[in-house]
């Protein structure tokens, strides 16, 4: 759960980036801390999976079932939060 809360809050940053003020500046290193973030939680993935490999896939199982219904729902969305 701690995990899935601070994807949350690194990709707050992408979502809300196109609405940020204008003139905001970025650093150099904006790029590289999603690639560290994400390849560091697709460790720990790999690894639940090797640990706990049944429980594990239904849980990635169950997280993939939310694709369809996140796309449904971005389908109908203003453009301004796509």
């Amino acid at each position: 759960m701690c995990a899935l809360f601070q994807q949350m809050l690194l990709q707050v940053k992408y979502v809300l980036g196109p609405l940020a003020a204008v003139g905001a500046v970025g650093s150099a290193r904006d790029p590289l801390l999603p690639v560290v973030f994400i390849s560091v939680m697709a460790l720990f993935l790999i690894a639940a999976i090797v640990y706990n490999p049944i429980d594990s896939l239904i849980g990635v199982a169950l997280t993939l079932a939310g694709v369809p219904v996140y796309r449904a729902l971005m389908k109908n969305a203003p453009e301004q939060i796509r």
